[in-house]
């Protein structure tokens, strides 16, 4: 694979993919969390009302407890806020390398700095691969 071909094709297609996968986590996790803080608030808030209005405040209210139950569960489980900043973190190491590269900073300056480059760019990504499987089996421990 030639200089063009691998930066087109391995790195500048794997920042975006970081990129498109650190936002999808990041917005998940928002969602999710703003979902857990609006219910957790209006428990108390409609706790007050229960014995005017009766049964429908007390399946509200208990309705409002399995939702922030389910949402904690999944922030836990899939782990979106770990996953957002592991992916961002991964992505800019990249655009940094990308970056040192192209304006030939060292240690990119010499005679063998697009091995060099590619040999630092394939050290993240395995770093990357290894804290998902990591995490995966970490996962699987976890639940069993």
């Amino acid at each position: 694979m030639d200089e063009k071909a691998y930066l087109t094709e391995r790195v500048d297609d794997q920042i975006k993919w970081l990129g498109n996968k650190a936002a999808f986590n990041q917005t998940r996790y928002k969602i999710l969390r703003i979902i857990s803080l609006v219910a957790a608030i209006l428990i108390p808030l409609l706790s007050g009302y229960s014995e005017k209005i009766g049964i429908v405040i007390t399946i509200s209210v208990g309705a409002l407890g399995a939702i922030v139950a389910i949402s904690q569960g999944l922030l836990a489980l899939n782990r979106y806020h770990e996953n957002w900043t592991e992916y961002r973190i991964t992505a800019e190491a990249l655009k940094r390398e990308k970056l040192f590269y192209s304006t030939k900073t060292a240690p990119y300056n010499g005679q063998n700095g697009f091995q060099v480059f590619v040999e630092n760019i394939e050290k993240i990504l395995e770093g990357e691969n290894q804290k998902w499987l990591k995490s995966r089996l970490d996962s699987e421990k976890n639940n069993k």
